[in-house]
C-alpha cells in the first residue's frame, strides 16, 4: 500500500522506487537490486517527453524515430542540463545511421556530438556510456567501445542495458563466449528486452552456430517485429542454409523497415571481417541486391 501525498511527483518516484528495492532486497539479497541515486531533471514536462520519446524510439521505425528525436529536442530546451535526454538523441541518431532513415550522411557524426554533450553534463550516468558505445564501435573504436560499456556496468551492475550492450560488443569483436554470458546476465534483470535476444543471436551467428542462432532473433522479434537488425541476421541465416522461402520473407521485411540498411550493416565493426563477408553471402542468397565489396581484415 502506498499513503504518501501526491505533491512532488519526483519524491513520490523515488519513494516509490525505495519501497520496491527494500522489499526486493529482503527477498532476493542485499546485491541483487541497486536503488538509483540520481534525479535525471527536475522538470516533470521535460521527463514526461523524454519518456514519451524512449516509447516512440523503441519503435524502430524511421517515422517514429522522428517524432522520437523531437521528443528529446524538447526536453532538452526545458532542461538543458538533461543528460540523459541527450544521450537518448544521440542513441536516435545513430539509428538514423545504422538504418540508414534521413539519408543524413553525418548521422553518425552528429550522434557522436551528442553522446559526449551527454557525458561532459554528467560523466557518471550509466546511460550514457551505454549510447556512446555502440556510436564509438560504428566509427572504428570497438576497443573504446568495450570500455565505455564496461563502465557502464561497473557504473549500475543492475543495468540490463548496459550489460547488453556490452554483450553485443563483445559479439563483434569476437568474444562469443562471454557474450552469451553477459548477454544472459542482462536478460536476468529484464527479460523483456527486445535488444538482448538478439545479441545471443549475434553471439551465435559469428561462431556460426546459425541454427543456434534462429530462436534468438525470432524471440527479440516476437517482443518488437520492427527490429530491422534481427531481420537482416535472420534473412542471411535463411539463405545461407537454403531457405528459400523463408529468407525471401525476410529480405522483404528488411527493405520494408530499411530500404537503405546496407550502409549501417557494412560499418558493423567485426574483429574478423569474414563474419561480415558472410553476412552479405547470405543476404544476397535471401535475394537482397548486395555488391560485391571487400571485406578482408584490417591489417
Amino acid at each position: 500500500r502506498y499513503d504518501r501525498e501526491l505533491t512532488d511527483i519526483f519524491a513520490v518516484q523515488d519513494d516509490v522506487t525505495h519501497q520496491i528495492i527494500t522489499a526486493l532486497q529482503e527477498e532476493l539479497g542485499e546485491a541483487t537490486v541497486t536503488r538509483p541515486d540520481r534525479q535525471l531533471t527536475s522538470s516533470h514536462v521535460a521527463y514526461d517527453l523524454f519518456l514519451k520519446g524512449r516509447t516512440y524510439k523503441a519503435e524502430r521505425t524511421e517515422e517514429n524515430n522522428m517524432r522520437a528525436k523531437e521528443l528529446f529536442k524538447q526536453a532538452i530546451e526545458l532542461d538543458p542540463k538533461f543528460a540523459a535526454a541527450y544521450a537518448e538523441l544521440a542513441h536516435a541518431r545513430y539509428l538514423d545511421n545504422y538504418y540508414g532513415w534521413g539519408n543524413n550522411e553525418k548521422a553518425l557524426q552528429l550522434a557522436l556530438e551528442v553522446a559526449e554533450r551527454a557525458l561532459a553534463l554528467d560523466p557518471l550516468l550509466p546511460i550514457g556510456h551505454v549510447r556512446i558505445a555502440y556510436i564509438l564501435a560504428w566509427g572504428g573504436n570497438l576497443d573504446k567501445a568495450i570500455a565505455a560499456a564496461h563502465e557502464a556496468t561497473r557504473l549500475d551492475s543492475n543495468y540490463a542495458s548496459a550489460h547488453s550492450t556490452l554483450a553485443g560488443l563483445l559479439a563483434i569483436g569476437g568474444h562469443t563466449d562471454e557474450s552469451l554470458e553477459s548477454a544472459k546476465f542482462a536478460m536476468r534483470l529484464d527479460p523483456y528486452d527486445f535488444l538482448i535476444p538478439f545479441r545471443q543471436g549475434l553471439a551465435h551467428f559469428v561462431a556460426q552456430n546459425y541454427e543456434q542462432a534462429i530462436p534468438h532473433f525470432l524471440a527479440s522479434l516476437d517482443l518488437n517485429p520492427n527490429l530491422g537488425v534481427s531481420r537482416q541476421f535472420l534473412a542471411a541465416i535463411y539463405g545461407l542454409l537454403g531457405y528459400e522461402e523463408e529468407a525471401r520473407a525476410e529480405a522483404d521485411e528488411v527493405l520494408r523497415l530499411s530500404p537503405n540498411f546496407l550502409k549501417g550493416l557494412m560499418q558493423i565493426p567485426f574483429a574478423d571481417r569474414s563474419v561480415l563477408s558472410r553476412t552479405l553471402d547470405g543476404l544476397r542468397k535471401a535475394g537482397l541486391d548486395i555488391p560485391e565489396v571487400p571485406t578482408v581484415n584490417p591489417g
